[in-house]
């Protein structure tokens, strides 16, 4: 990639257009030094990128703070493969896990586990290339290639939302074919079960993870600028250049986009919310019912000791030293 940089032009003509696109990942951190010298990338740059929540505040000489196409570092969640190919499985455990020269938290590991799901970092860092014009400068966006690399990462973030409401309505479909089997069951018990409590901490730690990842979402909006839906030119669309008009419909489709996904995690969000509070009520009916046939059986019970102890004393008056002289045929309790 150096040898291909060295080698091509560094002077832009007049009318000749250079756009240049790097796809940076797990490089040694001499060789990210070199390319930030050659391309004026400042170092805070790949600093911010080592730690998961530092974030730059990017702004012109002037002091004006500059557009998503020029900064933005965003999370992306990826899902790891554990290698079956060791003789052994590693020991249960935590482990630290490294993605590149980056250490990205810990991770248990067991024997029964087969993957990991680790949230990778994207940075992203765009700078124009042109003449010495500050109205050339402040006009010309990079915005295609930062559009570019979004897409990258919002492909990805669809997969993530596909598999999340893949697997709620998989915890969903599975519940209801559970309950249509006690419902065929003989055995009342069986049907009134109450719901397990490792059933429902995990529901909650699922229901806990997507609001995690919404929430990361919904930061890429802001860090993308397509929280709120961009609009038209209000000055009057005839004076905007082809090019501008080519990156309007740009941001639309990339606000609807980020939009739908945001919806399908409300929406997976909504389901389990829903479906906790199904369980809730479930479990206060199998325990109501429950303390039913408690104080049935309480009554019963009750009812047995009110015959048994006058019986009783009347067979004690009556008996002589525990022989039933008299009515001893009567004394059915002894």
């Amino acid at each position: 990639m150096l040898l291909y940089y060295e080698n091509s032009s560094k002077n832009e003509e007049p009318k000749q257009t250079n756009r240049r696109l790097f796809i940076v990942e797990d490089l040694h951190p001499r060789l990210m030094e070199i390319l930030g010298v050659l391309l004026d990338i400042p170092p805070e740059f790949f600093l911010a990128h080592c730690e998961e929540f530092p974030n730059l505040s990017v702004s012109n000489p002037s002091g004006t703070a500059l557009g998503s196409s020029s900064y933005w570092k965003v999370p992306v969640p990826r899902r790891y493969d554990l290698p079956r190919s060791c003789c052994q499985p590693p020991p249960d455990g935590q482990y630290y896990a490294k993605l590149g020269n980056f250490n990205r938290g810990e991770t248990p590991l067991g024997k029964g586990i087969q993957w990991v799901g680790l949230t990778s970092i994207v940075s992203y860092w765009g700078k124009p290339y042109g003449k010495d014009s500050w109205t050339f400068n402040t006009t010309k966006d990079p915005f295609s290639s930062t559009i570019f690399v979004r897409n990258i990462v919002r492909s990805i973030w669809g997969e993530f939302v596909y598999r999340q409401t893949t697997d709620v309505h998989d915890v969903q479909i599975n519940d209801e074919q559970n309950q249509y089997k006690k419902r065929g069951s003989k055995s009342s018990r069986d049907y009134h079960d109450a719901p397990s409590y490792e059933k429902y901490h995990g529901l909650m730690v699922k229901r806990q993870k997507i609001r995690e990842k919404k929430r990361d979402l919904q930061n890429i909006m802001w860090n993308f600028q397509c929280k709120i839906r961009p609009e038209g030119r209000k000055d009057g669309s005839e004076s905007a250049t082809p090019e501008e008009k080519e990156n309007e419909v740009m941001a639309q489709r990339e606000h609807q986009a980020w939009a739908f996904l945001e919806e399908r995690l409300e929406a997976a969000e909504t389901t389990l919310g829903n479906h906790l509070e199904m369980f809730a009520q479930r479990s206060a009916l199998v325990q109501a019912e429950a303390a039913n046939r408690m104080a049935r059986s309480s009554g019963q019970l009750t009812k047995i000791a009110t015959v048994i102890v006058p019986c009783s004393f009347v067979a004690s008056i009556f008996s002589m030293g525990g022989k039933f002289e008299a009515g001893e045929s009567l004394f059915f309790v002894y």
